[in-house]
């Protein structure tokens, strides 16, 4: 341990790999001097004993880093805290009272995970808009709560909030959802919202939607929805969210063939997506009207992707006929 602090850097250094090999988690207070050298791989070092052994130690050891002056240091303590789950609350809570708002969210994850309802209700008005995003990102969060969030200053909060009070079903009037379609990208649960109450604006709502929100309103679709004949599916298909339905439609049986088709033969929609709603029928590839269907595709004039989908489907076929 005295070599620890030792004025010869070699014999600093081959101390802490003697304390590494023997792995020692007593030896972690002898680290503590070493995240004040002026020498990084110490701090480094000094940081990785912490981490190794501060869970064994206890939270009260990660307090050194909590309270170091460099922030990858206090980063490394925030990132730790997680480790010791409801015994790291207060100390957690110490962090976010310090204006050092860059180790906020982590510490705010730690009190969300594993505070009393009171230690989260208290996050919700925190004066860093990161703290506040990360409490209303939760799901199943009280009416009262969501309600509060869309009077929030920030406006990733409110649509957090207004997100929270669609997703859970709460009931929201019109004059409440209205200001947020204008939004550039808007979340899957306010398009779901737009087509049960104005589908007339899914169109444009729609398009705006991202590449990954529209895989999540896909979602929304396969749990509210069981049947092409819900309105829901026709307010899609009105809308040009041939994508949408494409992947809900991934996940149906053989009663929903003829939208299946639809979609196959539909050129707006994208060849990816087409041919990923033929690859999905490899184990139907015998079915009489499977094959029909392929074999007149083939004998068309088919897109290489779309041709190598249904090649691939013929030899299926052969093979769970033989």
């Amino acid at each position: 341990m005295n070599r620890l602090t030792h004025r010869d850097i070699r014999t600093r250094r081959r101390a802490v790999r003697d304390l590494y090999e023997h792995d020692r988690p007593e030896a972690l207070e002898g680290f503590v001097t070493l995240l004040n050298d002026d020498d990084p791989w110490f701090v480094a070092k000094a940081i990785d004993a912490h981490r190794k052994w501060a869970p064994m130690v206890g939270v009260e050891s990660v307090d050194v880093l909590l309270k170091h002056p460099e922030l990858h240091v206090r980063q490394a303590g925030v990132n730790l805290l997680a480790e010791f789950g409801e015994d790291a609350v207060e100390a957690a809570q110490g962090v976010l009272l310090n204006k050092d708002t860059l180790v906020h969210h982590q510490a705010a994850l730690v009190v969300l995970r594993w505070g009393s309802d009171e230690d989260r209700r208290a996050l919700a008005t925190h004066s860093n808009p990161i703290v506040r995003r990360a409490v209303f990102a939760r799901p199943g969060l009280p009416f009262d709560m969501l309600e509060q969030g869309l009077n929030d200053a920030d406006d990733d909060v409110q649509r957090l909030a207004l997100q929270g009070l669609l997703r859970d079903g709460h009931a929201v009037e019109s004059d409440v959802v209205l200001p947020y379609l204008n939004q550039t990208s808007p979340t899957p649960e306010l398009v779901w919202w737009v087509t049960q109450h104005w589908s007339d604006a899914l169109p444009d709502v729609l398009s705006r939607l991202n590449g990954t929100d529209r895989k999540a309103l896909a979602s929304l679709l396969r749990s509210n929805v069981s049947s092409s004949e819900d309105l829901h599916v026709e307010n899609f298909k009105r809308a040009g969210g041939h994508d949408v339905l494409a992947k809900w439609v991934l996940h149906q049986g053989q009663h929903e063939d003829a939208l299946r088709w639809d979609l196959v033969d539909d050129e707006s929609l994208g060849l990816i997506d087409r041919s990923i709603l033929l690859e999905r029928l490899i184990g139907r590839a015998n079915e009489p009207s499977v094959k029909q269907r392929v074999e007149t595709m083939l004998n068309s004039d088919l897109n290489p992707l779309l041709r190598v989908a249904c090649e691939n489907l013929s030899t299926a076929a052969t093979e769970l006929d033989a």
